[in-house]
């Protein structure tokens, strides 16, 4: 589950490379995405254990079968998004 009603079609995105987004410059990232308005009212979950994620227990977005997964903050839910990110480049 990506995003309890919110799905993102990566698809729909142009493809860019990006390695990092700046603490300065993350929620027009998030708003460009369309995740923003979400995350700070609780209708994100983690793609990988379900918790509900907002801002502040945020962790990464990753490629997600042509979709954006979003992790939490939990250590276990990072890693996994880096394997998953690791195995779809």
């Amino acid at each position: 589950m990506l995003c309890s009603n919110i799905i993102l079609d990566m698809r729909a995105f142009k493809k860019i490379k990006l390695k990092a987004v700046s603490n300065d410059n993350l929620d027009a990232y998030l708003e460009a995405l369309g995740l923003l308005k979400p995350l700070q009212s609780g209708q994100v979950k983690c793609s990988i254990c379900g918790k509900t994620v907002a801002k502040d227990s945020f962790s990464c977005l990753y490629p997600d079968n042509g979709e954006i997964g979003i992790a939490c903050d939990d250590a276990s839910c990072y890693l996994k998004a880096l394997r998953a990110k690791e195995d779809q480049s």
